[in-house]
């Protein structure tokens, strides 16, 4: 069906199915190689790492219960009771 190069079959495609408005011309292209591979895999585990550590420090932070003290003499310290 088409003759052309590989950029203007992917511009027909795009036009025909809705994503490209009649008469734009893409003179990019549309992906390129990624160039990390092992980044995603970092930046997964760095979450993770991070994520348990977070929770550690949450978790250990709530063990404390908070306790409200009223008083009506606002120059008494808790110990003084």
């Amino acid at each position: 069906m088409f003759e052309a190069s590989t950029l203007e079959h992917q511009i027909a495609v795009a036009q025909n199915i809705g994503f490209v408005m009649p008469g734009s011309n893409l003179s990019y292209s549309v992906s390129r190689n990624y160039p990390h591979r092992s980044l995603t895999t970092l930046v997964i585990l760095g979450g993770l790492a991070s994520l348990a550590v977070f929770s550690l420090i949450n978790y250990a932070s709530s063990g404390y219960p908070l306790v409200v003290l009223y008083t009506t003499d606002p120059n008494e310290q808790a110990t003084d009771r």
